[in-house]
């Protein structure tokens, strides 16, 4: 079988993105509020290791829906806007 690697698309890169903000952003709040990775954990209702990769930033194990979870049980407000991408013209 054969694998190659593959660079993200603009949306992958996006999503990305998008994860490692929230993923940033919950890190940060249980830094402030001085929590233990294992009672950050018990109040998020996930193991200690799975919070340990979203404190190291392994956002590609975790989709953007668990994320959206975590930082709404960590206390954050998680609000979505989506807007029309700028039209491109030619000059």
């Amino acid at each position: 079988m054969e694998t190659r690697a593959t660079s993200p698309t603009g949306s992958e890169t996006d999503r990305l993105k998008l994860r490692s903000d929230l993923a940033s952003a919950i890190a940060a709040r249980i830094r402030r509020q001085a929590l233990t990775q294992a009672k950050a954990a018990a109040l998020l209702g996930i193991s200690q290791p799975r919070l340990n990769a979203v404190l190291n930033g392994r956002v590609e194990l975790f989709s953007l829906d668990s994320l959206v979870g975590l930082a709404q049980r960590s206390g954050l407000n998680v609000a979505i806007r989506v807007t029309r991408p700028y039209a491109h013209t030619a000059r």
